[in-house]
């Protein structure tokens, strides 16, 4: 089988014995199929790549908290499937609002993939996550200056530019400003996204 994409869960898992509880993907745990994942932060929610045997890709496919990517991320999705897809990834923090039918299931994966690189920055920074208490809507402007300082800080780390960081910007804004200056090299299990 190929490997396929998907945005999925993350469930506590605890394997008992000495081992320590972890954060896995739902639908996932326990199985021998091949996968590799990034988290988004300390959101609850993974992209993953795995090499899924039938009954993993049936049980993923038919999961309503779960975003299945066609295995050609260049095709665009229909306007029904945009539209579910949005709902899901702004749930989780991800700015979607923008996608329209002219962008590829590979544009709306690079950007899960990108943002869950500053969460995860942010997370290291600040130990916190970036939508503690505020949501993609919230003005930059009507942060504390603590948390606008967390954001600034962690986009500094990674050397990305901080001027989309002011004023009357959106958090939202501000997440697809910093998603389109990481490289676009995002890659999991070899799956180039």
């Amino acid at each position: 089988m190929a490997l396929r994409l998907f945005a999925v869960p993350l469930i506590v898992a605890s394997p008992g014995g000495t081992l320590q509880a972890r954060r896995v993907p739902k639908y996932i745990n326990g199985t021998a199929n091949s996968w590799a994942l990034t988290d988004i932060g300390l959101r609850s929610w993974c992209l993953i790549s795995i090499n899924p045997d039938a009954a993993t890709l049936t049980a993923l496919n038919g999961a309503s908290d779960v975003q299945a990517f066609p295995v050609n991320l260049d095709t665009n999705p229909t306007a029904g499937a945009l539209t579910t897809m949005k709902t899901k990834i702004e749930i989780v923090g991800i700015p979607a609002n923008d996608f329209t039918v002219a962008n590829t299931f590979r544009q709306v994966a690079r950007r899960i993939f990108q943002v869950a690189r500053f969460y995860q920055r942010h997370h290291f920074k600040v130990n916190a996550d970036v939508l503690n208490g505020i949501t993609l809507d919230t003005v930059f402007s009507s942060l504390s200056a603590g948390v606008q300082q967390g954001l600034i800080d962690a986009a500094n780390d990674v050397k990305l530019d901080t001027s989309s960081f002011s004023g009357a910007s959106t958090i939202r804004q501000i997440l697809i400003a910093v998603s389109i200056q990481f490289p676009n090299d995002c890659e999991l299990l070899g799956l180039s996204i």
